[in-house]
């Protein structure tokens, strides 16, 4: 699920797991159940700025963790948000991306179907995510 190579080229090989959990994994664990619950009911509502908003703020954490599938579904659930869709989105060009190869990457897992559905994927990656993150702590917290 991490990339934890990629995680580590973001954030530089040199920093050590307590900063890396400072700065980065405890954040996000503690901001991402209310993000979660503010996306869910944007969702509910169809209030596609949110939408928009929220999946943007969590693809961007998503990617410096080099978890594609949950970056891949929280972009399209942007793209959604910014186009007023709720439909799926192809994903087709790199214009939202400063690196061709990274959205090669999230382009090549296929997502389908529409944005309540989406979003259940959405969660179901994070639960995943927050686990992994978790068992990082776990072994390197002191």
């Amino acid at each position: 699920m991490i990339d934890w190579v990629k995680f580590n080229e973001y954030l530089g090989s040199s920093l050590e797991p307590a900063l890396i959990l400072k700065v980065a994994i405890d954040p996000f664990i503690k901001d991402c159940p209310e993000k979660i619950l503010s996306l869910r009911q944007a969702v509910e509502e169809k209030d596609f700025p949110k939408v928009d908003n929220i999946s943007h703020q969590l693809k961007s954490n998503l990617a410096l963790f080099g978890d594609w599938e949950s970056a891949k579904l929280a972009f399209n659930l942007e793209l959604m948000g910014r186009y007023q869709m709720d439909n799926n989105v192809k994903l087709k060009s790199t214009e939202a991306w400063n690196s061709p190869k990274l959205m090669d990457e999230i382009i090549s897992l296929p997502q389908e179907g529409k944005m309540d559905e989406l979003f259940d994927q959405f969660v179901k990656a994070i639960e995943k995510l927050i686990v992994e993150l978790k068992q990082y702590r776990k072994k390197h917290s002191k």
